[in-house]
């Protein structure tokens, strides 16, 4: 008996998920890094409709190899531009901007692990009916739980008032509130908000994020910490590194300044005067000591008398490692004494110096 050939009707490809989220993230020389941030970010992918991007600013290591390998496998659109070297953070930032296709976009460090829930938790604030004046929501830095115990007592000390003057890249929140910034590398934004405020300034070597953020406020809109979006930041400080990061830092905000003027002055430099300046000078006067002595004897009874309340939040040591920073409280004090001295030194260098030299991706 013949039997006729059925043609099995032909299956039409089914349509893509629209990307409503685009993650950039920016790296140089990360091999160390870059596999467990992009990994973080894969694991997302309960939430449908992302896209990642990694923009490298030249490296010479494995990093970009790394992401290639991870692209062939992954289940979202995962992009590689890698013509950007000796360019700013911000540049490279905006390269990833421009190539988006979400109308959310998240910029996450390559040396940066989110939680699993980062992506739900920023979405439910964005997609939120009730405030469309809240365009940008992240969260700031933890150390590596696994980390030595010296770098997460250094991220601690600047976790403090006393070390960061409330700093959004370490300070740490127990919940969500309202904030002047976030730091570029943890945080989701609306996209139109930040094309329509001019993107990344590209020129500046450092507070690109403060300088966007601080030009989105002045137009209305509204930025969110929220504590479930804190990222591990996988960089590591030493007592021998933190002094040179923080003249770095130091130097940058001054170059930054003579670059945007005063967008960018704020009140942490009148903290910091009155640090080096008012409060010593009337330790001296009570107390007779050298200004030196008095110095550090004013930051240590400071940070004594505040030391207990900001150890019960920190989540980043544990209740033994809290006490022993408590009997190590001087070694803190010094910590931020100086922090505070190794960037204002920076902050003079930087407004002194007649030429600039942008910051690369790192």
């Amino acid at each position: 008996m013949k039997v006729d050939q059925v043609t099995p009707p032909k299956r039409e490809p089914s349509p893509p998920t629209p990307v409503k989220v685009s993650f950039v993230i920016t790296g140089k020389d990360v091999e160390r890094y870059v596999q467990s941030c992009l990994s973080s970010i894969l694991v997302q992918a309960e939430t449908p409709g992302f896209e990642v991007i990694y923009t490298d600013g030249g490296s010479t290591d494995k990093s970009v190899s790394l992401v290639s390998r991870m692209s062939e496998t992954a289940e979202v659109p995962l992009s590689i531009v890698s013509e950007i070297d000796g360019k700013t953070v911000a540049y490279g930032r905006n390269v990833g901007l421009a190539r988006a296709r979400g109308d959310i976009v998240a910029f996450v460090d390559a040396d940066c692990v989110i939680p699993l829930s980062w992506l739900r938790s920023a979405l439910d604030h964005l997609d939120a009916s009730d405030n469309e004046q809240l365009v940008a929501v992240g969260g700031g830095y933890l150390p590596d739980p696994t980390s030595p115990f010296i770098n997460r007592l250094i991220y601690f000390s600047l976790s403090t008032l006393l070390g960061s003057g409330g700093s959004s890249q370490f300070r740490y929140v127990t919940r969500e509130r309202y904030t002047k910034s976030l730091p570029g590398g943890n945080v989701a934004y609306k996209r139109h908000a930040v094309t329509s405020t001019g993107s990344f300034d590209s020129r500046l070597n450092f507070c690109e994020d403060y300088d966007l953020n601080n030009r989105l406020l002045k137009r209305g809109f509204k930025i969110l910490v929220e504590p479930g979006l804190y990222s591990v930041h996988r960089k590591e400080y030493t007592m021998s590194s933190l002094p040179k990061s923080m003249f770095t830092y130091g130097k940058g905000r001054a170059e930054s300044i003579r670059l945007v003027g005063k967008r960018l002055l704020t009140a942490q430099v009148a903290l910091l005067i009155a640090y080096l300046v008012i409060l010593p000078v009337v330790s001296f006067i009570l107390l007779g000591l050298s200004y030196v002595v008095a110095l550090i004897l004013l930051f240590s009874a400071i940070v004594m008398t505040y030391f207990g309340t900001e150890m019960r939040r920190y989540p980043s040591l544990s209740r033994k490692e809290k006490i022993v920073t408590v009997l190590l409280w001087p070694c803190v004090a010094a910590l931020i004494l100086f922090s505070h001295i190794s960037y204002v030194a920076g902050f003079i260098f930087g407004s002194l110096r007649t030429s600039r030299r942008g910051r690369t991706l790192s």
